[in-house]
């Protein structure tokens, strides 16, 4: 995988991080609890920061490979995500903190697939609003709602999501 998919997957998920952070501050929940969050997310720990292994996989959404999707593993014990993008074939190796691999341990996972319309030609919103279409189900886009997990040891086990869109 290349080194920008990575960086694909961020500027989405940053996105998509910053719609749900304005939403909170229109139903009045704490903005200062996502932008926590990220900042935790994408900062590492420590010079050496904490052990790390191999962490790849497969996505499949009804018998079929999920192309493009972001992909986002978050140890459950405290720790940099680990992100990545799926490529033709429903694969997709993670980095975190640009390094190959993930934290080492259990992670909630997420699956992040959509397709965003109603802008205007220079990028401004349209009169109908923002639409999104959820090309995975919504429900893996967040860690409380995917029921995916993972566990990232020592060895090269691949990890395989079949995802359902019932």
């Amino acid at each position: 995988m290349e080194a920008h998919s990575n960086l694909n997957y961020s500027r989405k998920h940053l996105r998509w991080l910053i719609l749900r952070a304005d939403g909170a501050k229109r139903s009045g929940a704490p903005v200062s609890h996502v932008l926590a969050l990220l900042i935790l997310t994408t900062s590492a720990c420590g010079p050496s920061g904490p052990a790390m292994a191999p962490a790849k996989g497969r996505v499949t959404l009804d018998g079929r490979p999920v192309t493009d999707a972001a992909v986002a593993f978050t140890p459950v014990g405290g720790g940099p995500m680990a992100t990545g993008n799926t490529d033709a074939q429903g694969l997709f190796e993670l980095q975190t903190t640009n390094k190959p691999g993930a934290v080492v341990g259990e992670h909630r996972v997420t699956i992040l697939k959509m397709q965003e319309s109603g802008y205007n030609p220079d990028g401004t919103v349209g009169p109908g609003g923002i639409r999104t279409q959820w090309l995975v189900p919504q429900k893996y886009s967040m860690a409380a709602t995917s029921g995916l997990t993972a566990n990232v040891g020592k060895s090269d086990a691949e990890h395989v999501f079949e995802l359902s869109s019932k």
